[in-house]
């Protein structure tokens, strides 16, 4: 992830014999460490040629008059989700909902992701495992916080829209001034 550098680019990468990073970004933060060479994301690389999923698939009450938001937020204390989570639900008259919480979320904090399923979503239903890839692509717009996914969404040309309200006090072991979803965020989203 290029996000929470303080984590994503810490003297641990000093373990490995070489880092493979995304671009030059991420190559000179991991530099002093350790050798790096740039590979892009290659997570990414069968998506441009594969066909957008239905979002019917992704929604059953997709409204094809609807514009299609995809919340997107990070985990722990960096998390938008007890913030922000009844504003984003209030939108579900206005667009289609999409919900995909971090992949951490559902394993470490299983209640606090339920209690914001049920404010968004309107239950406790999971969300069908769709390849966040493919969620990006179907939606029309991406809501995040500082997770590594608004980067996702860059990458599939997405605009993005970020909650990250008082984000200086989320300074931590994680996330500080000099990560880019914070030094960069102007030219991210609004």
């Amino acid at each position: 992830s290029m996000a929470k550098e303080r984590h994503q680019y810490g003297a641990w990468r000093a373990i490995a014999d070489l880092n493979l990073v995304y671009g030059p970004w991420s190559a000179e933060r991991v530099a002093p460490f350790s050798p790096v060479v740039q590979v892009g994301n290659p997570r990414w690389s069968d998506h441009f040629d594969a066909p957008i999923p239905s979002l019917l698939d992704l929604n059953p009450n997709f409204d094809s008059s609807k514009r299609t938001l995809l919340y997107l937020p990070t985990w722990e204390e960096l998390s938008s989700l007890d913030e922000f989570a009844e504003a984003i639900a209030a939108l579900r008259e206005d667009y289609n909902l999409l919900f995909a919480p971090h992949h951490n979320s559902r394993r470490f904090e299983s209640e606090r992701t339920a209690a914001a399923m049920r404010a968004i979503c309107g239950n406790t239903a999971t969300v069908t495992s769709f390849d966040v890839g493919h969620l990006i692509r179907a939606s029309d717009v991406v809501l995040s916080d500082f997770s590594g996914a608004i980067f996702d969404a860059i990458l599939f040309e997405k605009p993005v829209l970020l909650l990250q309200s008082d984000a200086l006090n989320n300074i931590g072991r994680k996330f500080g001034p000099e990560s880019i979803e914070f030094q960069r965020r102007e030219e991210i989203g609004p």
